[in-house]
């Protein structure tokens, strides 16, 4: 739930490296993983969500690597639009 809470479902993440730096990432995490989420996202940007029907681990996986990318600065995260509320007075 930690990991959620930083990183919610709907925010959307977008690359800041050009390339996947290998030597900073520091995680038991399997590399084939943090790939296949930074091709997913080079090609565009993503919410988490959508990382959860590209890839084929888990949930809690996807959660774990998108904030090692994050810490590493491979991603941003752009924080999910809010509804506006519509205040105009009724006539």
């Amino acid at each position: 739930q930690a990991l959620k809470a930083t990183t919610p479902p709907r925010s959307m993440l977008e690359v800041r490296r050009l390339q996947l730096d290998q030597g900073a990432l520091q995680t038991a995490l399997p590399l084939s993983l943090l790939e296949e989420i930074w091709r997913h996202l080079s090609a565009s940007r993503r919410s988490i969500a959508e990382l959860f029907s590209f890839c084929s681990v888990s949930e809690l996986k996807i959660q774990q690597a998108v904030s090692e990318l994050l810490r590493t600065e491979h991603l941003s995260l752009i924080p999910a639009p809010t509804p506006s509320l519509n205040l105009t007075p009724h006539e």
